[in-house]
């Protein structure tokens, strides 16, 4: 599969930065070397896009290495993706820590 860079290309993956960014916001920071332990928090689950999986994976293992947690990344064609979305948040449930969405 060639990789062709374009105006879209670049913004998903401006987008997919920015999804790894909000998760410092959301972790407490972290000063040298302390490491959070696996055992204190449940992990991080992120519901994303498979398309953007692939591409995002090596960045959100670099995070979670650097944090010490775990993350769970959940890929999910577009479709489901939306259903799996409007379930969690009609019912209230805190199926997904983080979402990253784009429009098909």
């Amino acid at each position: 599969m060639a990789f062709t860079s374009n105006r879209r290309t670049i913004i998903r993956g401006a987008a997919a930065l920015a999804a790894v960014q909000s998760l410092n916001a959301i972790r407490p920071s972290i000063s040298g070397d302390r490491k959070v332990a696996a055992e204190d928090e449940a992990p991080l689950s992120v519901a994303m896009l498979d398309t953007h999986a692939a591409q995002m994976e090596p960045l959100i293992d670099e995070y979670a290495e650097q944090v010490g947690g775990k993350i769970e990344i959940t890929p999910l064609a577009y479709g489901d993706l939306y259903t799996q979305l409007s379930l969690a948040l009609t019912q209230r449930s805190p199926a997904f820590d983080v979402v990253s969405v784009d429009d098909p």
